[in-house]
């Protein structure tokens, strides 16, 4: 793949050729990067679940904060927002990508060319001064999706991200240039971990530690372009690039070694560890850890493998058993960095009080003793795990199902396929069958914050709101700003306007930008019939929406718009807003309800009675048979609503809320 960009910035740059990410997962990889500390350390061991605590280690922005620097970031995926706590120290930091309880998490990212619009207008604010920026790109990562020239340029849509990537960063750097900071500047390029692209069996990245996922690009263009064009052959680590940041800025970590220092003549010799947690906490497969030294490469698990990098650099040929000498050696070596896995909860008290209150046992499943499967022998349950994934996410939920179950019989500590049936099973209407799976996931992984979000989503479907409130409180300490999001939304449901206002600010205080929660507050002012104060929050959400061209838009903008002018009195507009919002969102029920009153409202009780009809049939759930029924019940047809009702328990005869509208009418 052409990358005449960063091929022109290696011109100017050192390349450490030989540099290793310490976790091959996002957010602990940008943790490693961005304090010096092995994962071990800084006690972040996963993408979901756990918080990093800035306060309490030496974190590089607060560090450069404090010695006069500007400090800015822009990200490109959920994974890496502020709330992670990532965004302590930084006096700006853009993060406006949504995410919602069930969305998978490679949903949750955004067009690198977006984030580099934003980091572009603070770049130009700081020409001249002293600032330091963090700019994060997704590309190339799955879902592989680059858009055209690069598309049609590539080979694979994996290289077209890739070029798209280069042109990106060509673009931060011309900007650079072209205010004049760039000879003075310090410029490092790297990845935060590698993509299995099937050369050991796995597609992307997470489960193993083969170099194909743990070597990553590695380019530092040094003040003065000093040293251009330098090659440094010497192991290198994400770990690295904090300290060294540090110490050109003047603040020295002491004890860590730089960058600077395997530029040296003589750099210190050194051993690179890497670990994961990623298949135990969300399959219940073993985790794994590593150790570069020098040409050899030790990687510990159930099944220990040793490789030679200098004549294997594939690593396809196992030397363990001739060179026992080195695996005792590499084996003893690795013991001492290795650390217990706390569970997600256990970090928080607070959290692990609240589980234990509903019954979950705080990472007991997760951090179980006893042997575990070695994850490199059970790939093909997760290709199946992903073939599932991709049926539910194509709406085929009875065939998600089914292929999940069978995964499950024959590997039923999977956390991920767990969640994946019970979300499948909810969107069919099982909603009993549902919060088993969900439940069953829960005590798997430990507490996780993105399954107690998953599961209150369930329970905001199934009009159980102080199970789906406790459940989203599980989430506070580690996903504050979703937590505080569906715990708006559970008051909402409740008619309680104080307590879905308090939420929803404190959502928003978590990013200025929070599209849904503004809709939040826009609905609470309607509620309240402040229609001056909704309109400004709407205006403000479409802002905030425009800043984002190329992205989907944020489900519910249309919605709330269309019952905001619908209560202005401007029903032609309004019901011209909810189409807008089915066309979107066909599978958000609330839009067809909303535009089927209104025609009612207006006097065209045909038009009424065809939305609905056209609800049902865009999603054939129960959910969408019991708004309708409800929905025909406020038109004052319960004639309809009967007939309707006793087709839809006659498909779904086990759904809890059919069943609740069924006693309702008796």
């Amino acid at each position: 793949v052409a990358t005449p960009a960063i091929d022109a910035l290696r011109r100017d740059a050192v390349l450490f050729s030989r540099a290793w990410a310490n976790y091959p997962l996002t957010l602990p990889s940008h943790v490693s990067m961005l304090t010096g500390l092995l994962p071990t350390e800084h006690g972040v061991r996963d993408n979901v679940g756990y918080r990093f605590d800035a306060a309490a280690h030496p974190y590089l922005p607060r560090l450069l904060a404090e010695r006069g620097f500007a400090t800015g970031a822009a990200v490109s995926t959920w994974l890496l927002r502020a709330d992670s706590g990532l965004g302590e120290g930084f006096d700006f930091y853009e993060d406006a990508v949504d995410h919602s309880a069930g969305m998978g998490l490679a949903e949750s990212q955004r067009r690198g060319s977006v984030t580099v619009e934003r980091a572009l207008e603070w770049l130009r604010q700081q020409q001249g001064g002293k600032f330091f920026f963090f700019l994060h790109l997704y590309e190339p990562h799955t879902p592989y999706d680059p858009p055209e020239p690069y598309r049609s340029a590539a080979a694979h849509p994996y290289d077209g991200e890739i070029a798209l990537a280069d042109a990106l960063v060509g673009r931060v750097l011309d900007a650079l240039r072209q205010q004049g900071d760039y000879p003075r500047a310090t410029v490092i390029l790297l990845s935060d971990h590698g993509e299995g692209l099937g050369d050991h069996g796995e597609r992307e990245h997470g489960i193993l530690l083969y170099r194909e996922a743990l070597q990553v690009p590695l380019l530092v263009k040094l003040p003065g372009n000093r040293r251009a064009g330098a090659t440094v052959s010497a192991a290198a680590q994400l770990a690295d690039v904090a300290p060294t940041v540090a110490a050109l800025a003047g603040a020295p970590q002491p004890g860590r070694t730089t960058l600077l220092d395997l530029m040296a003549e003589a750099p210190p010799e050194r051993q690179i560890y890497a670990e994961t947690h990623y298949a135990r906490l969300h399959y219940g497969f073993s985790d794994l850890a590593s150790l570069v030294d020098g040409d050899l490469h030790y990687i510990e698990g159930p099944d220990p493998e040793l490789y030679d990098l200098a004549t294997d650099p594939g690593e396809r040929r196992n030397v363990l058993r001739e060179r026992r000498r080195d695996y005792a050696t590499l084996r003893d070596a690795l013991q001492p960095l290795r650390r217990e896995l706390a569970a997600p909860a256990e970090a928080d008290p607070e959290t692990r009080e609240r589980l234990a209150a509903l019954g979950y046992a705080s990472g007991a499943a997760a951090v179980g003793d006893g042997p575990l499967p070695d994850p490199k022998t059970q790939l093909h349950l997760i290709d199946d795990l992903n073939a599932g994934l991709r049926l539910a996410g194509e709406k085929r939920h009875g065939e998600a199902v089914a292929l999940l179950r069978r995964v499950l019989a024959e590997s039923p500590g999977l956390t991920d396929a767990w969640a994946s049936l019970g979300s499948s099973l909810a969107d069919l209407g099982q909603y009993r069958e549902a919060e088993a799976a969900y439940q069953r996931a829960m005590e798997l992984s430990g507490g996780s914050d993105h399954l107690a979000l998953g599961l209150a989503q369930l329970y905001l479907e199934w009009a159980r709101y102080e199970d789906a409130r406790q459940h989203a409180e599980l989430a506070l300490a580690t996903n504050p700003a979703m937590a505080h999001q569906v715990l708006a939304e559970v008051a909402l449901r409740g008619d309680d306007w104080e307590t879905a206002e308090r939420h929803a600010r404190e959502a928003l205080a978590t990013r200025e930008e929070h599209i849904p929660a503004l809709l939040q507050l826009a609905q609470v002012a309607i509620r309240r019939e402040r229609l001056d104060q909704a309109r400004g929050f709407v205006e403000q959400a479409e802002r905030a929406q425009a800043r984002r061209s190329g992205e989907g838009v944020t489900v519910g903008l249309h919605l709330v718009k269309g019952e905001l002018l619908a209560r202005l009195g401007e029903g032609e507009a309004a019901a011209a807003s909810f189409e807008k919002e089915i066309e979107l969102h066909p599978g958000d029920m609330r839009a067809y309800s909303r535009l089927a009153l209104l025609h009612a409202l207006v006097g065209e009780p045909q038009l009424a009675v065809a939305t609905l009809r056209r609800m049902v049939e865009a999603n054939e759930s129960p959910a969408a048979y019991g708004a309708a029924v409800e929905t025909l019940r406020v038109l004052g047809d319960p004639g309809s609503a009967g007939r309707l009702l006793r087709v839809a328990r006659a498909r779904f005869p086990d759904d809890p809320r059919l069943l609740a509208l069924a006693e309702e009418s008796t």
